[in-house]
């Protein structure tokens, strides 16, 4: 059995979020939505980024789970502490950036479906 420790579990969130801004910025370019399911593919930033939010949360419970280890092994989980921070404002700052583009577009092409915009 594979154990995850703080410092690994925040990584995870870090790298997650970083991936989930770069899917983001880069969603109209992939080649890949004419082999996936196209209205299925809006969804993986959202997906990437919960995942993020998910694991730099694990991440700081188990992180204030450690108050009973010496001070060392407390030292070093600070700056996994600090990686799972940065993981979790990424992840949710991008997670309404794209919810709110998305309704964005959306009430875009209601509209223009119903011909108040040209």
């Amino acid at each position: 059995m594979i154990v995850l420790t703080p410092k690994v579990w925040a990584q995870i969130s870090l790298i997650l979020s970083l991936l989930g801004v770069l899917v983001i910025l880069f969603i109209p370019y992939f080649p890949f939505k004419r082999v996936f399911y196209g209205e299925l593919f809006i969804f993986f930033p959202i997906v990437i980024n919960i995942s993020s939010i998910i694991s730099g949360h694990i991440a700081r419970s188990k992180i204030k789970n450690m108050e009973n280890i010496s001070t060392v092994v407390k030292d070093s989980s600070k700056f996994g502490s600090r990686l799972a921070i940065s993981g979790l404002i990424i992840s949710y700052l991008s997670l309404i950036f794209y919810l709110v583009l998305i309704f964005i577009f959306a009430a875009a092409g209601i509209l223009l479906s119903i011909g108040i915009l040209y």
